[in-house]
């Protein structure tokens, strides 16, 4: 599976637009951050690899944010990750978030990488929470994290309307 990779800037800005505009902004401060030099973040969808020269703090000293994107349309656990294992391991903070995204959140992340250097953020549905939280508790038991959950009775994704739509 190809990773579309973001290299400029100006990639870096357009694509934090974009996603503002789309109602699903919450990545921005990620970005934001990235595209200042701040940190670095790969975001891997179900079934992706990485290279692992990229977890390699050596060569690429900057902190690193890899978010595990499994909360979509089709909700993905432990098991749709290749590297869950490797990468919970290599985490200094894991963050799991199975609830609708906010930008609070995500800069979060970004000082939890500036605090920890590497940060492994989860997002799952509210169908595999369960899963993600023992999967850490039995990977990466000792690592500092964090869970983020839907409150009680609501579940995610939801069903409402997507954000950004306009009804007319």
């Amino acid at each position: 599976m190809d990773i579309p990779i973001l290299k400029t800037r100006a990639e870096m800005a357009e694509l934090a637009v974009r996603l503002e505009q789309a109602g699903t902004g919450w990545y921005a401060p990620l970005i934001r951050k990235a595209m200042a030099d701040q940190l670095r973040l790969l975001i891997l969808p179900p079934g992706g690899q990485l290279q692992l020269s990229l977890l390699d703090m050596r060569r690429h000293p900057l902190p690193l944010v890899v978010i595990l994107a499994g909360n979509d349309t089709d909700p993905a656990g432990p098991g749709h990750f290749p590297q869950a294992h490797r990468l919970m391991r290599w985490a200094r903070a894991v963050i799991v978030h199975g609830t609708e995204g906010h930008p609070f959140h995500y800069e979060f992340a970004a000082e939890a990488a500036r605090t920890h250097g590497r940060v492994l953020m989860v997002e799952t549905a509210t169908a595999y929470l369960g899963d993600w939280i023992a999967f850490k508790s039995v990977v990466a038991p000792n690592t500092p994290g964090l869970i983020v959950a839907p409150p009680d009775g609501h579940h995610h994704p939801s069903e409402g309307v997507p954000a950004g739509t306009v009804l007319q």
